[in-house]
């Protein structure tokens, strides 16, 4: 019995699948088209199910922590395993989530990074 399938979001939706929930965590950062990306997104949830989408906001504080700290200094992720450019802001991530057909309403911004290692991490979780 297999738990898990490894596939793209375009392979789903090709195959016409659909789930309660669909969540990608620290994605949309690194895919090419993030509005494409939304879209499938939106493809596969349900009616009336949840998309959560998580990613590190385009701020100053961030790049700080997510690139220079965590590639350069600490050594915790590779080099060049984050782009400036592709990080995006909430008010982008908003626009593109309705462009996709997915409600941006009751939309929540934490930073669960803060929380923990009082970091700028910026997770966005969107129901629909």
């Amino acid at each position: 019995m297999t738990l898990f399938d490894v596939m793209s979001t375009e392979s789903l939706v090709e195959e016409q699948r659909q789930f309660d929930a669909v969540i990608a965590l620290e994605v949309i950062e690194h895919v090419a088209d993030p509005a494409g990306f939304c879209k499938s997104l939106s493809a596969l949830t349900i009616p009336g199910g949840a998309t959560v989408i998580s990613t590190i906001n385009r701020s100053m504080r961030a790049y700080a922590t997510a690139i220079v700290a965590a590639e350069y200094l600490l050594h915790w992720l590779p080099k060049g395993t984050h782009q400036w450019s592709s990080f995006l802001t909430p008010e982008e991530l908003v626009l593109i989530l309705q462009r996709a057909s997915i409600s941006a309403s009751g939309f929540t911004c934490i930073s669960v990074f803060q929380l923990y290692h009082n970091q700028v991490n910026i997770y966005l979780f969107v129901p629909i």
